[in-house]
C-alpha cells in the first residue's frame, strides 16, 4: 500500500512538473505588466508624413547618423496570449539628442533623415519590428525608447525602454525611483548583427505585457 501511495505521488509530481515545464514562458509572460513611465514631453504634435516600421527611411533622403537597431518583440495580455491589432508607437531624439518637437531646446536642429516616430500594427502573433537608431542620451536622460500602445483604440501602456547597463541610468530621475527588479522589466540588452544589404547594426528583442486592468 505504502509502494502504491509513493509511487502514485511521484507521479504526480512528475505531471505537475512537466506541466510547469512546457508553460513556463506562458507563465513568465502572465505574471508581470510592463511598467508604464510618462509620456515625457516630445510626443509628435504632428505626425511626420511616412508612419511605418523603417524610421531610418525617408522618402528622397540619405540614411540619417548613428547605429541602425531593429527592434522587436510581442505583444501579450497578462494570461500569456498573443494580442492581436495592437498598434504600438515608439517615437526617439536623433542621434544628437534632438527630438522632433516644437518644445525640442531652442537652436537644436532635428536630423530630417531619421523619421523620429513609428508605427506598426500586430498580427495574430502579437509581433511588432522596427528599424530605427539606437538610442542615444538626450539633455541629461539615459538613451531610451518611448512606446505607446493602443487597443481596440483605446490607448493601453505607456512606458520608455532603456539600455541594459548603461552607467546614466541609475542617475536618471524617473528610472531611478524604480527598484531594480522594476528596471529589468525596460531593459534591452542589443546585440551586433547584419541587418541585409552590408548593414551593420543592433538587434535587440522585447516584449510588452498589458494589464489585465484594461
Amino acid at each position: 500500500m505504502r509502494l502504491a501511495f509513493v509511487t502514485g505521488l511521484f507521479c504526480l509530481l512528475s505531471a505537475v512538473l512537466s506541466l510547469s515545464v512546457v508553460d513556463n514562458k506562458c507563465i513568465a509572460q502572465s505574471k508581470w505588466a510592463t511598467p508604464a513611465q510618462v509620456e515625457g514631453p516630445y510626443y509628435p504634435r504632428i505626425k511626420p508624413k511616412e508612419v511605418d516600421s523603417n524610421l531610418l527611411e525617408v522618402r528622397g533622403l540619405e540614411r540619417p547618423d548613428g547605429v541602425p537597431l531593429r527592434l522587436e518583440g510581442k505583444i501579450f495580455d497578462q494570461k500569456g496570449r498573443p494580442v492581436e491589432s495592437a498598434r504600438i508607437e515608439i517615437w526617439q531624439c536623433d542621434n544628437n539628442g534632438v527630438y522632433n518637437h516644437p518644445k525640442a531646446p531652442k537652436g537644436d536642429t532635428f536630423d530630417v533623415r531619421f523619421q523620429g516616430f513609428g508605427s506598426v500594427v500586430t498580427g495574430s502573433d502579437g509581433y511588432f519590428s522596427f528599424l530605427t537608431l539606437m538610442p542615444v542620451p538626450d539633455h541629461k536622460r539615459p538613451p531610451h525608447i518611448h512606446v505607446k500602445i493602443f487597443r481596440s483604440g483605446r490607448e493601453q501602456l505607456t512606458t520608455q525602454i532603456y539600455l541594459k547597463d548603461h552607467p546614466d541610468n541609475n542617475r536618471d530621475g524617473l528610472l531611478s525611483l524604480m527598484l531594480y527588479p522594476g528596471q529589468r522589466k525596460l531593459l534591452i540588452d542589443p546585440v551586433d548583427i547584419m541587418l541585409g544589404k552590408g548593414l551593420k547594426g543592433k538587434a535587440a528583442s522585447f516584449n510588452f505585457v498589458l494589464s489585465k486592468n484594461f
